[in-house]
């Protein structure tokens, strides 16, 4: 069977025909879909499933590559592009998840003779689809129909113009700083960042940017408290009306809209509210169960971030002259107290982290626990200099692809992900191979060195690459089940999470650091202190992230307008914050994960999946972290099954039970 590669020459795109190519390949796929469902009397797999997976493929094939582009090289022209294309989109959706005819010849196929003899992934894809139309609102009142219809092609404008503001708003504040005299106690990396970021915009002297790597590296570092305060102050009020450059940005009518829509939505289809609905596809199945599982943390992590913060405070006091801290004092203090505790400072650390040998080191480890081999191949086709093409493949068989992006540019969304560019597909005997997008925000390659990474950015790099292994390593044959497709979002972090553990082996981080000047690794105390720092501040850590997940969960099942969000943020950080933020805070306006990507109602599912990482790691941990036969029976029960299985279902067969809490508390400090 052939390897059907067709890649997209990124730099040829005419974006000048995007719009009419979508628009003619939405006709022809409506017009397709209407001839395998009209006068079909006798519905099957071949007749009617099989050619409904190559129609939606095409279509992913087509704007993939489009929306990618988007994220990764922001534009006037793209921002135009997206929008009119996600309104396409939208309304083709909203035909086809109403589309009763269809929707009565899959329910036919389920109960026909013939049924039960169709594979187990046919069969999951089958029972997906009926679920799918009945979740939007098939046996509806036409009025509703029409009704669920606009709401999502409202949510699909409002989750581009969130995204469009955070971008918009990162680049509207930047901060001149003359550096001549005072460095401030920032690093010659960080120095040297922010040189690039003035000379990028014409400017002498250093530039302080809101992006990740220079902002974030900047509050650990700057002696300056009112530095450190002005700096936090333009990040926490993104995209909000606390900040006259963000005014033209504004999120918070953003956010009420998809609230109140999301719950609009909810009723319609018959759900109390957004949470119930969005966890008809998860591993929870109720808010009550999720609820529960983040309070049994907070019980038993709170006490442990009061005493931490109080610990913090004290080591403080001595140049606060016995001030409060306040958070922007904490990653500074932290970084200090960190040193102290373990003399050990990760900015300096970077020089053994140099990117080309990290990138190599990951590839070799993850290629002796699930038997693969990883090579770099030619390809003039990329949207910037700096993306290189790999090849997944085993036996010399080829599995699938991955581009590489780690840098961090102007017009680049921020943070880190996987998207997918093609899935898994056999068709007409043909097969196409996954390929994936591996992208990170890293600080670029500066003065004709390498790029050096924070330990906490290595194992960013490792979490993306468990995503990118769980899409291209994927053995399911149909696109809508195969990688990501139909796993649980609160389960699809598993993969990412568990990988990030190879991070802090003390023999792996020898292999995986090498000093970009002597190529010396890590010393055993340097290792010794590296791995200390795992379990510093892990309280408080973990309170942050449920005060998130809490809120996530609170505003989706209590907000019926969406006009309540500030006062739930007030009333879950009152409830579980051991430090509260400014009254002009506005952390909500930039919060991507829940207002334009998939994790609204499942934020929860970071750490959810990180309980079943962790019990998972257990494994390793008993037989050999790099032994193979522990990498296949992972690879075989759950990496490489896409959304074929239910995901307990795949735990439990690589488990052997289902899973506790103890590996996550120990591995945590909270135990």
């Amino acid at each position: 069977m052939s390897d059907n590669l067709i890649l997209p020459r990124f730099k040829a795109i005419d974006y000048r025909l995007i719009k009419k190519q979508l628009m003619q390949l939405l006709i022809q796929s409506k017009d397709q879909i209407i001839q395998l469902v009209e006068n079909n009397k006798d519905p099957s797999w071949s007749n009617l499933l099989e050619p409904l997976e190559s129609i939606f493929e095409r279509l992913q094939n087509m704007w993939s590559p489009i929306e990618h582009l988007k994220s990764v090289s922001d534009s006037a022209l793209l921002r135009d592009i997206c929008a009119d294309g996600l309104t396409q989109l939208s309304d083709f959706d909203a035909w086809f998840s109403q589309y009763t005819l269809l929707y009565e010849l899959l329910i036919r196929i389920r109960k026909a003779s013939f049924f039960t003899s169709l594979t187990e992934d046919q069969k999951k894809i089958i029972q997906n689809k009926i679920k799918d139309f009945e979740l939007s609102g098939i046996n509806l009142p036409l009025d509703q129909q029409k009704r669920y219809a606009e709401i999502q092609k409202k949510l699909s404008a409002l989750s581009l113009q969130f995204s469009n503001n955070v971008l918009d708003a990162i680049g509207a504040w930047s901060k001149p700083l003359d550096l001549t005299s005072n460095r401030l106690g920032l690093s010659e990396y960080l120095l040297s960042l922010m040189k690039h970021n003035a000379a990028s915009q014409s400017k002498t002297g250093y530039l302080l940017t809101l992006d990740a790597p220079c902002f974030f590296s900047f509050m650990r570092y700057c002696t300056d408290r009112v530095l450190r305060q002005e700096a936090y102050t333009a990040y926490c009020t993104l995209a909000s009306d606390q900040n006259q450059a963000y005014k033209p940005y504004d999120n918070t009518d953003v956010i009420r809209q998809i609230v109140a829509l999301r719950q609009e939505e909810s009723k319609l289809l018959g759900f109390e509210n957004y949470a119930s609905y969005s966890l008809e596809n998860k591993m929870a199945k109720t808010p009550d169960e999720i609820i529960h599982f983040l309070m049994d943390l907070l019980s038993r992590s709170q006490s442990k971030a009061v005493e931490e913060l109080a610990e913090l405070q004290a080591f403080a006091n001595e140049e606060l002259s016995n001030e409060s801290l306040a958070v922007w004092d904490i990653a500074y203090f932290s970084e200090k107290m960190q040193q102290k505790l373990y003399q050990f400072d990760q900015e300096i650390l970077r020089d053994w982290f140099p990117v080309p040998h990290v990138l190599s080191e990951l590839f070799k480890i993850t290629s002796q626990l699930f038997d693969i081999d990883i090579q770099l191949i030619s390809s003039d086709d990329v949207w910037h200099d700096t993306v290189q093409l790999y090849q997944v493949s085993r036996n010399k068989a080829v599995l699938g692809y991955f581009y590489v992006d780690l840098y961090a540019r102007d017009n680049k969304q921020s943070g880190a992900w996987m998207g997918e560019l093609r899935n898994r597909w056999i068709d007409q005997k043909k097969i196409q191979l996954p390929v994936a997008f591996f992208v990170c925000n890293f600080t670029r390659p500066l003065d004709g060195q390498a790029s050096l990474l924070l330990h906490s950015e290595v194992v960013t790099l490792f979490h993306e690459f468990g995503h990118t292994l769980h899409h291209v390593l994927t053995q399911i044959d149909y696109p809508s089940i195969s990688g990501l497709h139909g796993v649980s979002r609160d389960a699809i972090e598993l993969p990412s999470q568990l990988l990030e553990n190879w991070c802090w082996d003390k023999t792996l981080l020898k292999q995986l650091s090498s000093h970009y000047k002597n190529k010396t690794p890590l010393t055993d105390q340097q290792i010794d202190q590296l791995i200390l720092t795992k379990t510093f501040q892990p309280g408080m850590s973990l309170v942050r992230q449920l005060a998130f997940s809490l809120f996530d969960m609170r505003i989706h099942s209590e907000d019926p307008d969406g006009r309540h969000v500030q006062s739930i943020l007030d009333q879950v950080r009152e409830q579980v914050a051991v430090i509260l933020p400014p009254k002009f805070e506005r952390f909500q306006n930039s919060f991507l994960h829940i207002f334009e990507h998939d994790y609204a109602a499942g934020y929860y599912g970071y750490l959810w999946a990180e309980v079943l990482s962790a019990d998972v790691f257990s494994v390793f941990q008993e037989e050999g972290l790099l032994n193979p036969v522990t990498g296949k029976r992972f690879l075989d029960a759950f990496l490489s099954q896409g959304g074929s299985k239910d995901a307990m279902d795949m735990f439990v067969e690589f488990r052997g039970r289902k899973p506790n809490h103890e590996a996550f508390l120990k591995q945590n400090g909270l135990n």
